[in-house]
């Protein structure tokens, strides 16, 4: 049995530690809503040990969909996350 893991942004590979994403403009006290999609390329269920952790400055982002613990294989699941600044 094999698990693949596969995190996307749209049409965006997500790759961790690296991948930076471009939120427009978006002003103090407005938020943005940024959709992630976890896939399973694997043939074993892949289970995911918690909630999405944020990691560096976290004070503006907030979890507000959090993926499930289990994706069954050749399946996906979504994940949001959203920005809403405080300050400049």
């Amino acid at each position: 049995m094999l698990v693949s893991l596969g995190v996307t942004r749209g049409a965006v590979e997500v790759t961790n530690g690296v991948s930076a994403f471009q939120l427009g403009v978006v002003l103090l006290g407005q938020s943005v809503t940024n959709t992630f999609t976890i896939t399973n390329r694997g043939t074993a269920d892949l289970t995911l040990l918690g909630a999405v952790q944020l990691s560096g400055d976290t004070n503006d982002f907030a979890v507000v969909l959090d993926a499930p613990l289990t994706v069954p294989s050749f399946a996906s699941a979504e994940f949001k996350i959203r920005f809403t600044p405080v300050s400049v």
